[in-house]
């Protein structure tokens, strides 16, 4: 196999092999929570918490809360943490990556500010923890790079 060919191969491995994804989906989203360090190894977004779902949604203008599932990781306990307190940080962010040819692309960016986590869940039968947190913030913020960025109020946080 000559180099050109092992640089292109190469990103849709890594992405199977750290990420369990298959190679013709090739996306995987990530989580940016201030101060809270995950396992994310990748330029750009080393220190990101990976995460296995994203669901969001727009009701009459308002958006609802958000739910992020993810496997346990090293942020699990500190999110457990911000959970029981109450935190408030001054912004989460959410992206998606996608490959493109030899490269990663951001797809989108979920931006929610200000934010917090108002539940986090744990379940498990057999295999690794499934953790879901139910995140409130007073806005959403979309931007896919293309398109003007879209910012719908939510939630029962207020902006500052």
């Amino acid at each position: 196999m000559n180099v050109k060919a092992l640089k292109k191969a190469a990103l849709p491995m890594l992405l199977l092999g750290v990420f369990g994804i298959s190679p013709a989906v090739a996306a995987i989203q990530l989580m940016q929570v201030p101060k809270i360090t995950g396992d994310v190894d990748l330029d750009d977004y080393r220190g990101w918490i990976s995460i296995d779902s994203l669901e969001a949604g727009v009701d009459q203008g308002l958006c609802s809360d958000v739910m992020v599932s993810k496997q346990q990781d090293s942020a699990s306990l500190m999110l457990l943490h911000a959970a029981a307190t109450g935190q408030q940080f001054d912004q989460i962010v959410i992206v998606q990556l996608e490959t493109d040819k030899e490269r990663l692309v951001e797809t989108l960016r979920v931006t929610l500010s200000p934010a917090r986590i108002l539940e986090m869940s744990l379940t498990g039968s057999e295999g690794p923890l499934e953790e879901s947190l139910l995140l409130d913030t007073a806005e959403m913020t979309f931007n896919d790079g293309f398109s003007p960025e879209v910012t719908i109020p939510c939630g029962r946080l207020k902006k500052k």
